[in-house]
């Protein structure tokens, strides 16, 4: 049956957004569940019917499968995720199954890991949080128009939790490992690095949609520039963020701002790097272009070498964020598998929370 892409890239696909990003578990069996069986319908159902006796799936994705995870879609007829019948592995293209026979060797420089940085500046105002909630890793927007559009970066307490037990996991297997927190977790930090065998950036991630281009500046860029590079229209907040966002109008005395693009990926030395992970929200997102893949931070991060991203596809939670990536380094470390390690932390996480808002925002590219 032939499915009308438009059709299915409209309210379709928006249904599966709010049923993936629901926190309500009173409508979730009856109402999200639904939804997720739908969606399987739409846009896993015609590549089922090609799979028969397959278990191991390489997938590249193509278009709007971009911006959808497989695995927290639901089979009507098993009552089952996508992820627990099939081993989906995400691949930048197909090439790639083949080049991973004859892979480079991977440096052993060590294992880079920021957290936590200090958004704002020490002498800045103690209300850092002003939802005063556990929060979601994105940033948060005011309702202002204006020349100036005003932001808040939150604090997020389990991003130092989650560096540290990282840190301290590497070290026990005899890993060499770089731990930068508070206002050592900087972009002048991540810009010094030289080929480290892992990156882990665990802070606040930005998405631009089109809908959002609409102050004169946004996060300091003019409005002009951010709507014709979609490498601006990604990136990560780190140390002095929050001072910058916060400024009037967005001034810098340093050399960095603490707004790290994609397009400023583009220069980082990652070349032998077996994984960069970035545990923060939206940072699988970027503009889709059918054929040619997403201009953001993934595409920034493969070019500059690195083999393997993690990445996430709506805001994440930070607590559960965190115990779902201490899962996963605990287990690519015991079993040098990275694709069963990333299943194995996603099936814990989702048995301590239900809601595939949780566990399902990550993807892992391989």
């Amino acid at each position: 049956m032939q499915r009308n892409g438009k059709f299915i890239e409209g309210e379709p696909f928006q249904a599966y957004l709010d049923a993936v990003k629901s926190l309500d578990e009173d409508t979730f069996e009856e109402m999200d569940v639904k939804v997720l069986k739908e969606a399987y319908n739409n846009y896993w159902l015609p590549i089922q019917y090609h799979l028969q006796g397959v278990n191991k799936i390489y997938l590249s994705a193509d278009g709007l499968y971009h911006k959808i995870n497989p695995a927290v879609l639901v089979n009507p007829s098993t009552n089952k995720y996508v992820y627990e019948e099939f081993e989906i592995e995400l691949v930048g293209s197909t090439r790639e199954i083949v080049a991973k026979n004859s892979q480079k060797q991977i440096n052993d420089k060590g294992s880079w890991l920021f957290g936590y940085p200090e958004l704002y500046d020490f002498k800045f105002n103690e209300n850092k949080n002003p939802l005063n909630q556990e929060t979601d890793r994105a940033v948060f927007s005011s309702d202002d128009k204006s020349e100036m559009q005003r932001y808040y970066l939150s604090d997020l307490p389990a991003t130092k939790t989650e560096v540290e037990k990282i840190d301290s996991l590497l070290r026990n297997h005899k890993k060499e490992s770089l731990l930068f927190t508070g206002i050592k977790a900087s972009e002048e930090n991540i810009k010094k690095m030289k080929n480290p065998t892992v990156l882990h950036i665990a802070s606040h991630g930005y998405f631009i949609r089109d809908d959002e281009v609409s102050a004169e500046k946004i996060y300091g860029f003019d409005k002009k520039v951010v709507s014709i590079n979609p490498l601006l229209r990604s990136g990560l907040f780190l140390a002095g963020a929050g001072a910058f966002l916060e400024s009037d109008p967005f001034l810098w005395k340093g050399n960095e701002n603490g707004v790290l693009t994609a397009q400023e990926c583009l220069t980082l030395d990652l070349d032998g790097t077996e994984l960069v992970t970035l545990s923060a929200g939206e940072t699988g997102l970027g503009v889709v272009q059918n054929g040619e893949g997403v201009y953001g931070l993934q595409r920034a991060l493969i070019v500059s070498g690195a083999r393997s991203v993690i990445m996430s596809l709506w805001k994440v939670h930070d607590t559960a964020t965190m115990e779902f990536m201490v899962s996963f380094y605990a287990e690519w470390l015991k079993s040098g598998d990275k694709v069963k390690a990333f299943d194995l932390a996603r099936q814990t996480v989702r048995a301590k929370y239900k809601l595939p808002y949780y566990w399902g925002a990550f993807i892992l590219l391989n």
